[in-house]
């Protein structure tokens, strides 16, 4: 499944803004949490940048939020060890997943709601900037 608007490199991610994410990710939810997706690659130095700011948000909102970081790095290892907390990871060699999201360049953070529906699409984020964000989205 990789459609062909992705393809041809004029796909938006944020037109699908409200679809729910089994439409392009086969996971369980925690009943009750949102869903903080972010798409990291250890040779990306804005992905790393931002995995301070992924640790502040992770410590703040880990009871509201399921946190996953998704790479194609075969050694996640190095980059998950970047992390001071213990957010998943999931190690994808198979590019479908990342057509599916859009993810043209790295880092990518795709944010779910509750009930599943996508509500945000970010590139390189800042704790406090994307913390009012995370806020509404489990108190809507």
């Amino acid at each position: 499944y990789a459609r062909e608007d992705i393809k041809e490199n004029n796909y938006d991610l944020r037109k699908d803004l409200g679809q729910n994410i089994n439409d392009f990710l086969d996971i369980e939810i925690p009943d009750g949490k949102s869903v903080f997706i972010n798409f990291a690659f250890s040779r990306c130095p804005p992905c790393r940048r931002e995995i301070p700011h992924i640790d502040k948000l992770y410590a703040k909102h880990k009871g509201e939020f399921e946190f996953l970081v998704i790479t194609p790095d075969k050694d996640y290892a190095e980059l998950k060890s970047q992390f001071s907390s213990d957010i998943k990871f999931l190690h994808l060699e198979d590019t479908d997943i990342f057509w599916r999201f859009g993810v043209k360049s790295y880092p990518k953070t795709i944010i779910f709601n509750k009930k599943g529906e996508m509500q945000f699409v970010l590139n390189e984020i800042k704790a406090d900037f994307i913390d009012s964000y995370l806020y509404s989205i489990v108190f809507d």
